[in-house]
């Protein structure tokens, strides 16, 4: 099948004629182009019989033009009428069968779901236009049955029920099709209320779930990233979080919104429990009991993350409210906390921190954030808020990527998976800095906006010195946590220049006035010498009125033809 990139196209302007440019004439091309010519002779005001002699320069294509070229062709197409030039084109350049092809994809044409109505009736009628005057022609009573057959199944279950438009003539083709258009127009409205309102009651589920606590407080540096809790033997249910289904003992099939709850949190569509641990296939449990089901909403997520205590997932960051013991408050550790720099606490070290910008499509300005540097994570992670907020284009692993929590309390820990990343560069705050990009996973209730583990680290050759509390990328010798103070560089507002030389100004002013008077006695002397070049002009009336010679002055308003080449001199006065 010939790609669109290699059809020809038809270019067709008020008032000139149809011009078709390189490539394969389709039938669509072909009427096009006869349209056009026919619309220019008529516009013109040119007989029927000599607009075929004006063809030739409309094809841009070579293969065309070389059909033209044989001695007395021209000639010989200019003869013919238009119709009967155009039966030539199509049996020279058309396909054999583009007749039955083009009604084939007429009466096997179906509906898209992704298209309404009268776009599809487009379609079709202009292919149908293309079969008119053929002996493959589709009339509108054959049209009418294509297009009842292959509609969508929603539209055909509306038309079915819709006395009044199945009444109507099949010879009022354009009155039916109006009256279907009606019906669509009413489904895609239906269609599209329906959407908003799962929008709206998905947007109020998050919101109530946020309001049970399901995302931690965020505080400035103590934050804690929260997983997903263990699954548990029965699926959660709140109340008025779900309708009760009436299937009897078969639980319904999963809607589209259940399969994306469970998907993005880890959930089994056979068990239907969030955080199970298990995909689908290895599931050996049953699928649950239609007495008493509930439709799986973001408040069942919420009441499975709450079944298991929070842990952290990358990093161990310290309460806000920590009590020291008092039998440890020795003389050193007071040394040691009064320098943290070079002594640090024996059982605790603030984390690393690197203040740095993101770019996003939603921010026209770089972001600041604070940015943890840990060392001992293997993932580079950012806060799925933050991809929101700043628009980074979301990529799908080819395979989720497991994590399990830095604490257990001694049950089975329940890996999170994360099926999600984003290309993440970051600058630094003077903007002289700019990391390598790397792939950061896109995790949930972060303790940080982004977290650098290794890759990250490793990527941009950070050398990191935790005593001296440093983090410098050996490729340019910046310091991450320490950056160099802006280089301050002092303006010449003014040029220098020496004292004022007074006898040399006094010098110069004398050889000056000297020079001027040099001129003022040869100017003297010259008018002496020339008397009569010097004296006063004659009033007007005394000016000699004898004719020394004559100018003939050029006609302004004569038109010269200029010449493109030179001519002999003899020749040049009868050009002008």
């Amino acid at each position: 099948m010939t790609s669109q990139s290699k059809l020809a196209t038809v270019e067709i302007r008020t008032g000139k004629l149809p011009t078709v440019h390189v490539g394969e004439i389709t039938p669509l091309v072909a009427t096009q182009f006869e349209h056009g010519m026919l619309d220019y002779a008529a516009a013109k005001d040119i007989a029927a019989d000599k607009i075929t002699s004006l063809v030739f320069g409309c094809f841009l294509d070579q293969r065309v033009r070389n059909w033209f070229s044989p001695s007395g062709s021209r000639e010989a197409f200019g003869k013919l009428s238009l119709a009967d030039f155009m039966a030539k084109l199509h049996k020279k350049f058309l396909r054999p069968d583009w007749e039955i092809q083009t009604r084939a994809s007429i009466l096997s044409s179906r509906m898209k779901s992704d298209e309404t109505f009268s776009e599809w009736v487009v379609v079709l009628q202009s292919m149908q236009a293309l079969l008119v005057g053929t002996s493959h022609a589709v009339d509108d009573q054959r049209l009418r049955h294509t297009l009842e057959a292959n509609m969508l199944s929603d539209l055909a279950t509306d038309y079915s029920k819709h006395k009044a438009t199945n009444a109507i003539p099949e010879d009022e083709f354009d009155t039916w099709v109006l009256a279907v258009i009606e019906l669509d127009e009413e489904r895609v409205y239906e269609d599209e209320k329906q959407q908003r309102r799962i929008a709206i009651q998905l947007k109020a589920d998050k919101r109530r779930a946020a309001d049970d606590g399901e995302r931690p407080t965020k505080k400035a540096t103590t934050d804690t990233y929260k997983a997903s809790a263990a699954p548990s033997s029965k699926p959660p249910s709140a109340s008025g979080s779900g309708s009760t289904s009436s299937m009897g003992k078969n639980c319904p099939p999963l809607t589209p919104e259940e399969r994306q709850l469970l998907a993005d949190n880890g959930g089994c569509n056979r068990c239907r429990v969030f955080f199970a641990g298990h995909s689908t296939g290895e599931c050996k449990e049953d699928f649950p009991s239609g007495i008493g089901y509930r439709v799986r909403t973001q408040a069942d997520v919420a009441a499975a993350r709450k079944s298991k205590p929070s842990k952290a997932v990358a990093v161990i960051m310290p309460a806000v409210d920590e009590m020291e013991d008092s039998d440890d408050s020795t003389d050193e550790l007071e040394t040691s906390v009064s320098s943290p720099s070079r002594s640090p606490p024996s059982h605790r070290v603030d984390h690393l921190y690197w203040d740095c910008l993101i770019e996003g499509p939603m921010t026209n300005l770089p972001l600041l954030i604070q940015a943890l540097i840990d060392n001992g994570a293997h993932l580079a992670l950012i806060d799925e808020l933050l991809v929101d907020k700043i628009g980074l284009r979301r990529y799908k692993l080819r395979k989720p990527e497991p994590i399990t929590l830095a604490m257990s309390d001694g049950n089975a820990d329940v890996p999170t998976y994360l099926t999600e990343y984003v290309k993440l560069p970051l600058l630094s705050r003077d903007q002289t800095y700019r990391s390598s990009t790397v792939r950061a996973l896109i995790a949930p209730n972060l303790c940080s906006p982004v977290i650098l583990g290794l890759p990250w680290l490793t990527r941009n050759s950070i050398v990191i010195d935790h005593r001296e509390r440093s983090a410098v990328d050996k490729r340019v010798n910046y310091d991450l946590l320490n950056p160099p103070a802006p280089a301050t560089r002092s303006r010449d507002l003014f040029e220098k220049v020496r004292p004022v030389d007074v006898v040399a100004a006094v010098q110069e002013r004398i050889a000056v006035l000297a020079h001027w008077e040099d001129l003022a006695k040869r100017g003297e002397k010259v008018r002496a010498d020339y008397p009569q070049l010097f004296e006063p002009m004659p009033h007007v009336d005394d000016l000699p009125d004898e004719v020394l010679c004559v100018i003939k002055v050029k006609d302004a308003e004569r038109n010269i033809e200029s010449r493109s080449y030179r001519s002999p001199r003899k020749y040049r006065e009868a050009w002008q």
